[in-house]
């Protein structure tokens, strides 16, 4: 590489040109980074569709990993994007995304516009070449198979980590990104996202002795339905359930946790959180409140899932 034609490297501001361009870096400085921000970049100033961007990594693991992070940052894209008239401050996105939609974003049109990019690479994510040279080699064989006049037989992957990631990246852009906004925000707030899946699903794979039982907990009626409407009948029935419940043992429920607390106070146990002996706030009073904000709103009868993890006061 001529040094005199070399550059500092700055992120939002790096030419996208019909030529050849070489990135320098060294370890551990942000190259993963760099390029999905790039690859967001073709595809809201360039237009380019992801089907048609060409991600090429050496490993299995970084291409996955790519693939993930890529899909990551659309989704804080359109997040922020759909919000950006309510906020226009750099809240949830980092520094050269904000800056990225700062400096382009100047009007609704090319908001929508964006938010259409983006919903678009959402949905191709999955056809996009973001993967390894030997996958883009083999890919390019099948998909000319016909032109060379030859048969190509699939390769029997022995590593399933990819195919667990593919799996629920599909998953999770079909059908929990389907979910609404009201609980999407809960799930993702207490810790359910791609990385947490695919760990659970890993451990489970590595365990061949484990035996799996699934309590049917849905009606047949509801289970043909879509995700959403699914955990919206499941957050009634059981909100229902709980009212009924709480009325007939909230007062009892408030003396078992207070007295699990002297129990535990007895045994030497000083930290007894979430249960306390005379706890700082009235636990019945802040449920009764709760459940009756719902039984007086004639449009919302139950919580959403957002708002039942954020009663973190009640274990005070």
């Amino acid at each position: 590489m001529d040094n005199k034609n070399s550059q500092l490297f700055k992120i939002n501001k790096y030419p996208f040109k019909n030529d050849i361009s070489l990135i320098e870096a060294s370890a551990g400085t942000g190259k993963t980074f760099s390029l999905v921000h790039l690859v967001i970049r073709l595809i809201l100033e360039k237009q380019i569709p992801i089907k048609k961007i060409l991600v090429v990594s050496f490993t299995r693991a970084t291409a996955s990993e790519i693939k993930s992070l890529i899909l990551k940052r659309i989704i804080i894209c359109l997040k922020y994007l759909n919000n950006y008239e309510h906020q226009k401050q750099q809240k949830g996105i980092d520094e050269p995304l904000y800056e990225l939609i700062k400096e382009n974003v100047n009007n609704n049109e090319k908001k929508i516009n964006w938010i259409n990019l983006l919903n678009e690479a959402l949905i191709d994510i999955e056809n996009a070449d973001i993967t390894t040279i030997h996958g883009f080699c083999s890919r390019t064989l099948k998909r000319e198979a016909i032109n060379f006049g030859s048969v190509i037989e699939a390769e029997i992957e022995t590593e399933n980590s990819q195919a667990i990631r593919e799996t629920i990246n599909d998953y999770w852009i079909n059908n929990i990104l389907e979910i609404e906004s009201k609980h999407l925000e809960g799930i993702i707030k207490s810790g359910i996202n791609i990385e947490s899946i695919e760990n659970n699903l890993k451990k489970i794979d590595n365990q061949s002795f484990l035996n799996i039982e699934i309590n049917n907990i849905l009606n047949n009626d509801i289970k043909s339905h879509k995700i959403n409407y699914i955990l919206n009948e499941y957050i009634k029935d059981e909100w229902f359930k709980f009212c009924r419940l709480w009325t007939e043992e909230a007062t009892n429920l408030e003396d078992d946790l207070c007295n699990l607390a002297y129990f535990l106070k007895e045994k030497g146990i000083t930290d007894t959180k979430p249960y306390s002996i005379k706890p700082r706030l009235n636990r019945l009073e802040l449920m009764d409140k709760w459940i009756n904000n719902y039984n007086i709103n004639k449009n919302i009868k139950y919580p959403s899932y957002t708002d039942i993890i954020n009663q973190k006061k009640l274990l005070k």
